[in-house]
């Protein structure tokens, strides 16, 4: 009801019922004094993140009390080493939720991080983010800072990308090219095709001398040096010629070449597993799913 409503006035009350959102408060209501055009904007945003309240199936899950999965504690996550799967569509109406859960649970590995590190330690066992498309399923504001200085902390951050205008696009270009050079391995698959993040891709590769012999000689009958050039050892051609099953490791002062042939064959581990954890999941959601899902069919958010 508040955010459809002309100003943000109601939003800005129930803020101010808690001594920790204060200034949030204070925040919403300048906001609610902004030029009309700003204000529009303001609001499609707004509604764009609340979007997800209007799945049943996800208010259902995620209304206190009313999950039969019970409440997750990040922290108790953390301090147990459990493991946590997060599952959504890319660019879904969950975004949001997924986005703050595993926000979450980082800021709790952080903290468990803080209190180990007062201690003379770290992590142990470490806490892994294993993050795929996380641009697009879980866009962390405070990725590129985690990456830059999580190696200190015991948190091990991989994550996967598109494309580098990817990050871009969610990070801004200065603080996704901080993430991006403190970085210390990357791994490009075959079939890029964004020619930008190609060039960036071939920026990493060592620079080559490279000698191209000429046939002219001189007055003595003797031929000439050859015309010495120097170029990237992995050309945008070479990386964009790459293919699925096949990349390139950037780690250290030489790229590695890696073919992965065994994880299209039938018999392999890799597809066993893969399968076997489709069918354990395809399980759980059945067991799992809650009246109004099922009733929805395939629509629900996982």
């Amino acid at each position: 009801q508040w955010a459809a409503s002309e100003r943000l006035t109601a939003a800005a009350d129930i803020l101010r019922t808690s001594p920790q959102a204060s200034r949030w408060a204070e925040l919403v209501e300048d906001m609610s004094r902004s030029a009309p055009e700003t204000f529009y904007s303001i609001k499609i945003n707004l509604h764009e993140a609340l979007a997800c309240w209007e799945d049943p199936g996800i208010l259902a899950r995620m209304a206190p009390g009313r999950s039969p999965l019970g409440d997750l504690d990040p922290a108790a996550l953390v301090r147990n080493s459990d493991r946590l799967m997060v599952i959504a569509r890319p660019s879904g109406h969950a975004i949001p939720l997924v986005t703050s859960l595993v926000s979450a649970v980082v800021e709790a590995g952080r903290q468990e991080a803080r209190r180990a590190l007062a201690q003379g330690g770290r992590l142990d066992p470490p806490l892994l983010l294993l993050l795929d498309e996380v641009c697009k399923v879980c866009p962390l504001p405070q990725l590129p800072e985690l990456v830059t200085d999580c190696a200190s902390q015991g948190i091990v951050v991989v994550y996967a990308l598109q494309s580098l205008e990817d990050g871009r696009t969610a990070w801004g270009p200065t603080r996704f090219g901080g993430m991006w050079s403190a970085t210390n391995c990357h791994l490009v698959m075959g079939q890029v095709s964004s020619a930008e993040t190609l060039r960036d891709l071939s920026d990493l590769s060592p620079t080559v001398r490279i000698e191209d012999p000429r046939e002219a000689r001189n007055a003595r009958g003797e031929r000439l040096d050859p015309v010495v050039r120097y170029e990237r050892a992995l050309t945008t051609d070479e990386l964009a010629a790459l293919p699925a099953l096949s990349g390139i490791a950037f780690y250290g002062r030489r790229p590695m070449r890696l073919d992965m042939p065994h994880v299209a064959s039938p018999q392999s581990e890799v597809q066993a597993q893969a399968l076997a954890s489709k069918a354990a999941w395809l399980r759980w959601v059945t067991e799992h799913q809650s009246p109004q899902a099922m009733g929805r069919g395939g629509d629900e958010e996982d």
